[in-house]
């Protein structure tokens, strides 16, 4: 870009873009054979050339990959050397750009042409699973067998050579039953190679029809009773549709998909007569004659068109769509079907197929404007690559509980008395640190800035790192007496679920003693239940402390009391004695609510000194009644 020599001759935006450049990336003067030049790198100019290294860059990237891939024996793409995959389909005009070739930057057909082989066995389409893979009816198989032995006592009893009494003594009989439940598969699935599936779907079992009586004695008396594949002649495919589903691995980049469909009918008896195949199936041939039929009769509706006053009004139309209703009949048909497509990964990220690139990153993060280290803060944290298996969320130092949303975003519950890092000039009240883990790898740091005014409280405090825990109890009520209209109730032990993770855990303020405390170190404290929250809720029960009798583990490496296995069982089974004294005193006619929040204001009792506990723990309690 040349600079005016007066300023007046351009006030656009891009002079002004220039002359802020100016100062950052300081003017330099250039000299060519031609003559003086003043260059100012702009901002559009400036982003060219990031996007011209970068094209440049993936240019070699992908003509490498294509050699690369082009060696496996199941690719049929060559390589043909290096292409250049960057140009462009737009085409510049005589009048609007004069004396302009763009020649050199329109796309070779040969690279196109190269790089669809290279999509096709790079990312090649596999049908991945098939529902349903078989469908069965069973069927009660009973077969008896009866075989006289007395042929020949019968013939000498008939010339006198033994009486009737001996006959009878020594009259034989074999006898077979057989009773089985057999399978008759109504649908199966098959797979032909990686992109050719489909069903086979069989009729389910159906009784015989009535002969008549002379075709009953001659066939039962010179051929013997009906075959299978003579009961199976006489079986229908009931009418219907069926329900089929395949899921086929494709790239995340294409937008629709071409399905080839054929069907046809097939003999289920192996003993029919040869001739008769041409009844239930079609051949290409036949396909290709219908085919054209149905284009003559096209060609035919196009004439008519030109004689429709010689009909009834809309006669033409309808016959039209008669002819395309036969046509979807047909046996061969493509179905063009489009897919949801992920359009956000490019460049380099598209063609990385190690197992670090699928290491997890983080983006940014929405909901509170910041974490206030003495409560509890659920925040959606933005990202790819997250996944469903192993992972885990660390902020600031602890162990945060989280739930996938999909692999690009996820809601976490960040607890109590996390690390806050030190203030910058970017986060002036200090920022927690925010990592994911997956089997593939640890995503960068992603800062969440402390709400002002919240760590100096959180840091000389005792708090819940898990403040809302969700249960749900389900009870059984049984009636008092006969016609009473009252009811007592009982929550059964296999009746409570409780979500992971299986403790609760008191975060301990860095300047306490017990944090130089060694990790085998078995500190018993109890946590006083106040009678804030039960106690003013709940009727008189036998323990009015659910903390009561409990031991607690301090954890050195995480800084806080842990309560868990028998403790934390031994916990529960306090609350659910006070929600049962709950429910039989206030609802005793059999009416009571679906959920029961409650709120648990505890303090530490250590040799003797009540330290409070800054933060509630809040139960929210899900009722389900067994007994419906």
């Amino acid at each position: 870009l040349e600079k005016p020599d007066s300023p007046g001759e351009d006030q656009g935006s891009d002079l002004h873009d220039a002359q802020k450049f100016d100062g950052i990336l300081k003017k330099k003067d250039y000299s060519s054979d031609d003559k003086h030049l003043n260059l100012l790198p702009t901002t559009v100019s400036s982003l060219a050339w990031a996007v011209l290294v970068e094209a440049a860059l993936l240019n070699d990237h992908l003509n490498d990959d294509i050699k690369r891939v082009s060696r496996d024996p199941k690719c049929n793409c060559m390589c043909t050397g290096r292409q250049c995959f960057f140009g462009t389909d737009f085409h510049m005009t005589e009048s609007e750009y004069p004396g302009m070739d763009d020649s050199g930057l329109r796309t070779d057909p040969a690279a196109e042409q190269a790089f669809v082989e290279y999509v096709k066995c790079r990312w090649p389409i596999h049908v991945f699973a098939l529902d349903p893979q078989r469908q069965d009816q069973n069927i009660a198989d009973t077969f008896s067998m009866r075989r006289e032995m007395q042929l020949a006592l019968a013939l000498a009893f008939s010339t006198g050579r033994t009486n009737a009494q001996n006959m009878m003594r020594y009259a034989r009989r074999l006898e077979l039953d057989l009773e089985t439940v057999r399978l008759n598969s109504t649908a199966v699935a098959f797979g032909h190679g990686a992109d050719t599936f489909g069903w086979r779907f069989y009729p389910r079992v159906q009784t015989p029809s009535f002969d008549s009586n002379l075709k009953v004695a001659v066939k039962d008396f010179l051929i013997g009773g009906p075959s299978n594949d003579e009961l199976k002649k006489q079986w229908e495919l009931e009418p219907g549709m069926r329900e089929c589903v395949a899921i086929v691995l494709m790239p995340s980049f294409i937008e629709h998909v071409t399905f080839d469909a054929h069907g046809q009918y097939f003999k289920l008896s192996g003993l029919s007569r040869p001739w008769d195949g041409h009844k239930t199936r079609s051949t290409m041939l036949e396909n290709t004659r219908w085919s054209e039929d149905i284009r003559s009769m096209e060609l035919a509706l196009e004439q008519m068109v030109c004689e429709a006053d010689r009909y009834r009004e809309g006669e033409v139309e309808r016959i039209m769509r008669r002819v395309h209703q036969v046509a979807s009949k047909l046996p061969m048909q493509t179905v063009n079907a489009r897919v949801p497509n992920e359009n956000t990964i490019g460049g380099f990220e598209m063609f990385s197929s190690g197992i670090t690139d699928l290491a997890p990153e983080l983006i940014d993060y929405y909901g509170q404007p910041g974490i206030n280290p003495a409560k509890e803060t659920r925040v959606f944290l933005v990202g790819n690559h997250f996944s469903v298996h192993e992972t885990q969320v660390l902020a600031g130092n602890r162990n945060a509980a989280f739930s996938l949303l999909s692999r690009d975003v996820m809601e976490v519950q960040i607890p109590a008395g996390v690390q806050a890092m030190a203030a910058t000039a970017e986060y002036p009240h200090g920022f927690v640190d925010v990592h994911v883990a997956t089997p593939y790898g640890v995503s960068g740091h992603l800062a969440i800035p402390v709400i002002p005014g919240s760590q100096s409280a959180a840091s000389q405090s005792y708090l819940w790192d898990r403040q809302n825990v969700v249960l749900e109890y389900g009870y059984k009520k049984t009636e008092t007496g006969q016609n009473t209209g009252l009811y007592t109730y009982a929550i059964e032990d296999i009746g409570i679920k409780v979500g992971e993770p299986h403790e609760l855990t008191i975060s301990v303020p860095g300047y306490d003693i017990v944090a130089h405390a060694d990790d085998n170190k078995a500190i018993e404290a109890s946590v006083v239940y106040s009678g804030q929250g039960l106690s003013t809720i709940l009727g008189p029960t036998e323990k009015s402390n659910p903390f009561d009798s409990l031991k607690m583990r301090y954890d050195t490496k995480r800084s806080a009391y842990v309560i868990e296995l028998r403790d934390y069982y031994t916990f529960h089974q306090n609350i659910k004695d006070m929600v049962k004294g709950y429910l039989d005193d206030n609802f005793p006619k059999g009416t009571p609510p679906t959920d029961i929040p409650l709120r648990v204001v505890g303090k530490l009792k250590m040799g003797g000194v009540d330290i409070p506990i800054e933060n509630d723990l809040n139960l929210m309690i899900k009722l389900v009644d067994l007994n419906q």
